[in-house]
């Protein structure tokens, strides 16, 4: 049994900003997400047992991976199938700015979030629902496959953590809504075997409680 603590990227600029982060590299962590990244380090060392650490290569992970790494003593690993659903033309604007773009998709889909995505989402160039996916699956596939007696900490992004959850969890990655509930430096804790798996804590925020830089001193 693998044992999985998915935890979200701190608060990023563009995050804290209320934009879509941009493909690519994407924006650093802003200062609250380095006090996140820092408390969810602590809390990751006080549990212990970890024996490894991946993240996405997306900069606002990666910040977060390091930060933990050096509290455990671990050199996080890139893997590319970790990075958040490409946005395309989307990337760098707000829900508003976009919704403002494809005025007659917002009306058709009755204000429906989730439905306007869909409409949108070869207009603007995302990435397709298939393959983000299909390299989903497949990255954690490996990783739980590296470790089937491990506990290991993957640091990702709210679309990974959501469609992952939805096929895993449901064998149906369009529920991905159920788990879109993923607070920045939010963990999330499952069991897998053999590619099912079972959830023990969901968006487990304890750490963040009392978020204060006097806290960090």
């Amino acid at each position: 049994m693998t044992r999985l603590i998915l935890v979200r990227h701190g608060t990023s600029e563009a995050n804290a900003q209320g934009r879509i982060d941009e493909d690519g590299s994407g924006s650093p962590l802003a200062k609250k997400g380095l006090q996140e990244a820092a408390l969810m380090a602590r809390r990751l060392a006080q549990r212990g047992g970890i024996a490894a650490i991946y993240t996405s290569p997306l900069r606002r992970a990666q910040q977060t991976a390091e930060t933990i790494g050096q509290e455990l003593g671990f050199t996080p690993i890139v893997r590319d199938g970790l990075k958040e659903a490409g946005m395309g033309k989307a990337g760098g604007l707000t829900e508003q700015e976009v919704v403002e773009m494809f005025p007659l998709e917002w009306a058709k889909s009755g204000g429906d979030i989730v439905r306007f995505w869909e409409e949108i989402s070869q207009a603007v160039g995302a990435e397709d629902d298939a393959g983000f996916l299909q390299r989903v699956m497949a990255t954690l596939g490996e990783i739980e496959a590296a470790h089937p007696q491990d506990t290991v900490v993957v640091v990702t992004h709210s679309a990974v953590h959501s469609t992952y959850l939805a096929q895993l969890v449901e064998g149906d990655p369009r529920k991905w809504p159920e788990y879109d509930v993923w607070r920045p430096c939010g963990l999330t804790e499952l069991e897998v075997v053999e590619g099912k798996g079972q959830i023990i804590a969901l968006n487990d925020c304890r750490h963040l409680t009392d978020l204060s830089e006097s806290r960090l001193k």
